[in-house]
């Protein structure tokens, strides 16, 4: 959780690259240690899509917040806020 919260941040300064990186990793810990379906997954694939998609890469950050939005409404239904959100961010991009 520590590397999510360095890229969260991070991305809160506006340094969004140095985001990614530390978002990437601790998506790689979290698949390692939880597998690839796990609401934590979830979270990290959002973070990171959202800073994808700010630096301008939009299609790596719409693939991560639609694989996002897939784990939440798999584990949480379409009414659960983390669900919404996903979907909130994907419509934005």
């Amino acid at each position: 959780m520590h590397f999510n919260n360095l890229g969260a941040a991070w991305s809160a300064l506006g340094e969004k690259k140095k985001a990614i990186a530390y978002y990437e990793q601790a998506l790689a810990i979290d698949r390692k240690v939880f597998g690839e379906e796990h609401p934590n997954v979830a979270i990290r694939l959002n973070n990171l899509g959202m800073a994808l998609a700010a630096i301008g890469e939009t299609a790596c950050g719409r693939a991560c917040l639609q694989q996002a939005h897939a784990l939440w409404l798999k584990f949480y239904g379409t009414a659960h806020p983390d669900t919404q959100t996903a979907l909130e961010n994907l419509q934005s991009l």
